[in-house]
């Protein structure tokens, strides 16, 4: 086998020390902070019935809200906020975040606008 020279070298230390520093869990990390999130509060998980016949819950939207952020990990960050009310005899409210990257938030942009002027 022939010796490992120059860049070859480094990508074997490199991969090496970066497993020492960040321990086996940090690429399973990685893959969970994913830069397009939507987050469902514990409440509403927990009401949709986990039966097989049952196709989820009717939940109505009753307003929307939206801001930016900045921070050093994740950039420029677009939230809404999405409030949906249970429909029928049932009550509750229920708040579902959607976190993106600006660009993704203008792609959704591009994507809703024409639908909306058809």
């Amino acid at each position: 086998m022939a010796p490992l020279v120059g860049a070859q070298q480094q990508m074997l230390y490199d991969s090496f020390m970066r497993r020492q520093i960040t321990g086996v869990g940090a690429v399973a990390q990685r893959r969970r902070l994913s830069p397009n999130r939507i987050f469902f509060s514990p409440e509403l998980r927990e009401m949709v019935p986990d039966q097989p016949a049952c196709g989820g819950r009717d939940l109505e939207l009753d307003s929307m809200t939206g801001r930016q952020s900045k921070t050093p990990w994740f950039g420029r960050r677009v939230q809404l906020n999405l409030v949906a009310k249970e429909t029928g005899k049932l009550t509750g409210e229920f708040i579902v975040q959607i976190n993106l990257p600006v660009e993704t938030a203008r792609a959704l942009a591009q994507l809703l606008t024409p639908l909306a002027e058809k």
